[in-house]
């Protein structure tokens, strides 16, 4: 019985901590308002909550996920059990407003309406300017910043590029071909990136030769404006943890039995 029960407490264990720990799964944010989980490799999307509104993108800092208004100034911290938003804080300056939303593993940024980057303090909402991408953002179809890394991504239309985090400058890295990009995020180096056009498409952007190629159909519902990693919950470091004891209990018994034998 007590063998049953540790293989029983291994497997459910190691079961619980590979799915919080997949790397093709990342929270989504749609057109729609709603708000889930997107598998990149296979597109299925799981609604968690509808936010009202129509997001400008999503980022995610130290495990902790954001979104804001899209053509708004309100930032909000979202409660990934259930898609709760919390009011942070707002730009306090009606002169910009929020185009896109994104992040590094470190800070949250943002692209205004006229093209300039931000940092936003992820407790307050306060804005701190970064510089001008330098991008020409008439007749916009999509802009999006990426999540998921140290290198910061920004997407307009087909276009896609590297941002400066320290001066805004944006540099040309690639194209999408006739796709226009509504979503982006780094996972482990593989770069994501989800359409705003029929098909709605998952795709992968290689940042080195430019290149983009189809993975497969998304059944979001609608397309995707912003994609941020899922960062494990406590619990599922816990359950790794308790997996990690249970097989070296496990390994430990067979062995001293095998030498006692």
């Amino acid at each position: 019985m007590r063998r049953i029960s540790s293989a029983f407490l291994i497997s459910a264990a190691l079961l619980f901590s590979s799915a919080a720990l997949g790397d093709t799964l990342a929270w989504d944010v749609t057109g729609q308002n709603t708000f889930g989980t997107l598998d990149l490799n296979t597109g299925n999307f799981n609604q968690v909550a509808n936010f009202g509104f129509t997001p400008a993108g999503i980022g995610e800092v130290n495990g902790v996920l954001y979104t804001s208004l899209s053509g708004g100034t309100q930032l909000y911290q979202v409660n990934p059990v259930n898609g709760a938003l919390s009011f942070i804080g707002d730009l306090s300056n009606g002169t910009f407003t929020y185009y896109t939303l994104g992040s590094t593993n470190s800070a949250l940024y943002m692209v205004d309406n006229m093209g300039t980057l931000w940092t936003i303090n992820p407790k307050t909402g306060t804005p701190s300017m970064v510089g001008s991408t330098r991008l020409n953002l008439t007749n916009v179809q999509a802009i999006t910043l990426s999540a998921g890394s140290n290198t910061l991504y920004l997407t307009l239309n087909n276009n896609i590029y590297t941002i400066n985090t320290t001066t805004g400058l944006a540099s040309y890295v690639g194209t999408s071909g006739s796709t226009d990009f509504g979503a982006l995020i780094d996972l482990g180096g593989k770069v994501y990136a989800n359409t705003i056009v029929y098909p709605n498409s998952v795709y992968m952007f290689n940042p080195v030769t430019g290149v983009s190629s189809f993975v497969t159909l998304s059944n979001a519902g609608d397309y995707s404006w912003g994609l941020a990693p899922i960062v494990p919950e406590p619990g599922s470091f816990g359950m790794l943890m308790v997996a990690a004891a249970a097989l070296g209990a496990f390994f430990w018994k067979r062995r001293r039995a095998f030498v006692t034998e």
